[in-house]
């Protein structure tokens, strides 16, 4: 709108064209964009050095973007950018229209051969989600927990990573999250609180990975995209925030009356993960959710293998290698 210079530097005063969520951000960084589609949308990457076009991170961003802008709701903007940073305590993190991804974890690690599933990948999943899962829904209720933001983030996860690189890594998704799971719970058998009302990390990432793998199977993907589109529309047509029960009513609804049960038991009841899968019978005498055993606990299903190789952004100065899945559960 206007702008002035004052004291030496030059102010700028801006107005959106719509309300906005209260969190604006600015980053000042010395690098020149480089810009992608996304389907019918743009996505832009600010690094020290170029990000190719088959980067983890690129592609889980473009592809999660053009996916949940067509079958969820419309991306709310045109642009969605990503910028690496220094390491700040989190993997990545997600504000409208931005993604911060950890220029050392996200950029430059590799997955190492035996990898299951490409970390960097799902940790753009998950981000690009939450544009979605967090400033479309699951914000605006105080009393609300973190089930619409990082639950379901943690399915978007599930469905782009089998799409990306097929069933098995997907597998070792589930695989991971279970053993993230089983080390984070040192009574399995303790009673839970309904996975929409959890505030426990184990219960928002690695719970919701397993219950949302069972239900993808029980339901399919079409009822769930179909109820998260419902709840979508219904959010921006009333101007009201959505709800968790909003979201389990709907997925009722749309996986018919013989899912009804299972989706009560997985999401809204204080069963725990193992009585849940059983009633959801996704759980049978080999304790199997699917292809997953959830009595075994991988070693390596997540290794990954960073290399520092610019100055910038880098927190060490020499190969950090992560020797199994319990060395990385933080990477979030």
């Amino acid at each position: 709108m206007r702008s002035r210079e004052e004291g030496g530097r030059r102010y700028f005063e801006f107005r959106t064209d719509r309300a906005i969520r209260n969190v604006p951000m600015v980053f000042a960084v010395p690098w020149a964009p480089r810009r992608w589609s996304a389907g019918d949308l743009r996505t832009e990457t600010y690094s020290p050095e170029p990000i190719a076009a088959q980067d983890a991170s690129l592609l889980g961003m473009r592809d999660t973007l053009a996916w949940l802008d067509r079958e969820i709701a419309p991306y709310p903007g045109k642009t969605l950018r990503l910028v690496a940073t220094p390491e700040f305590g989190s993997g990545g993190f997600a504000l409208p229209q931005a993604v911060m991804i950890s220029h050392r974890r996200g950029l430059r690690a590799r997955p190492s051969p035996e990898a299951g599933f490409n970390q960097a990948y799902r940790r753009a999943v998950h981000e690009t989600a939450h544009q979605w899962f967090g400033h479309v829904l699951g914000y605006g209720i105080p009393e609300e927990r973190a089930f619409l933001i990082e639950s379901l983030a943690k399915y978007a996860e599930l469905v782009m990573v089998e799409r990306r690189y097929g069933k098995q890594a997907a597998q070792a998704l589930v695989t991971w999250e279970t053993d993230r799971y089983a080390r984070a719970r040192l009574t399995p058998e303790q009673s839970a609180v309904p996975l929409i009302d959890a505030e426990d990390t184990e219960d928002m990432y690695s719970r919701a990975t397993l219950a949302f793998a069972c239900l993808r199977q029980r339901s399919g993907d079409g009822a769930i995209i179909g109820a998260l589109k419902t709840v979508a529309a219904s959010a921006e047509q009333s101007g009201r925030p959505a709800r968790s029960l909003d979201f389990v009513h709907a997925l009722k609804q749309a996986s018919g009356s013989a899912n009804e049960r299972a989706v009560d038991a997985l999401l809204s009841s204080s069963m725990t993960v193992d009585e849940a899968l059983v009633v959801a019978s996704c759980s049978k005498g080999d304790q199997r959710v699917g292809t997953l055993k959830t009595t075994q606990r991988p070693t390596k299903h997540a290794r990954v293998v960073l290399e520092p190789r610019l100055p910038c952004c880098s927190g060490r100065s020499r190969p950090w290698q992560a020797e199994s899945s319990d060395r990385i559960r933080g990477l979030l």
